[in-house]
């Protein structure tokens, strides 16, 4: 995939968009991770606000994606990674059945549920390009009356991230191509109950018809 210094603009405008930073409470009850295949980095993240206090537990949640010859678990992994950096066993929450966006909230307010946990403050923690998304998806699947929500991820750059994808996964183009579809998705879903409308400024609407006119387009949507 070509992607010139215009396409880069672009991209970085949607990335932007799609990448919700919240300031965040200083404190909160869970912080929820979702799956995202082999990538580990919004575990990462979940243990920096653990190890400073932040929230006392954290929900992993996640299935073994066939797409990517999984045999472990995203939730498995992400877990993984988290006891890697310090966060003890007994701090997580594994929920290893999720296979999409919806499911990752829907099953993680279950797990807590079953827990006794009825959170005020939830963190939710994606892929950068993911939190909007993920953010949006909760205010449309989480049983009511909903907890407070606040999404973050790693701190890096579209080029940065670019990079460390294709590092774990090889070949170029698989970010670009899912965090446009992310960007569809974010337009068409409110208009299936799927996620809660977002309104969209011009620039990044803009910023995605120069994309598509030059052939970088999404994922596509079912």
């Amino acid at each position: 995939m070509y992607i010139s210094e215009q396409n880069w603009r672009d991209l970085e405008i949607l990335w932007d968009f799609m990448d919700i930073k919240h300031d965040l409470p200083a404190k909160a009850d869970v912080g929820i991770v979702g799956g995202a295949g082999s990538l580990v980095d919004g575990a990462d993240r979940a243990a920096e606000l653990y190890n400073t206090g932040v929230f006392p537990l954290i929900v992993v949640s996640g299935f073994a994606n066939p797409n990517l010859s999984g045999t472990k678990t995203e939730a498995e992994l992400l877990s993984e990674t988290l006891v890697s950096h310090g966060v003890p066993q007994e701090a997580i929450l594994r929920e290893p059945n999720a296979s999409n966006t919806a499911d990752n909230i829907t099953f993680s307010a279950e797990l807590l549920k079953e827990r006794g946990i009825n959170p005020k403050k939830v963190i939710l923690i994606h892929k950068p390009y993911m939190t909007r998304r993920f953010f949006a998806t909760a205010l449309a699947y989480w049983p009511k009356p909903q907890p407070e929500f606040f999404s973050t991820s790693i701190k890096t750059s579209l080029r940065n991230y670019y990079e460390y994808d294709k590092g774990v996964y090889g070949g170029h183009g698989r970010l670009i191509t899912l965090m446009i579809g992310d960007y569809e998705r974010t337009k068409e879903y409110p208009k299936r109950g799927w996620m809660a409308e977002q309104t969209i400024p011009q620039e990044v609407g803009l910023a995605h018809g120069r994309l598509v006119k030059d052939g970088i387009t999404g994922k596509p949507i079912k």
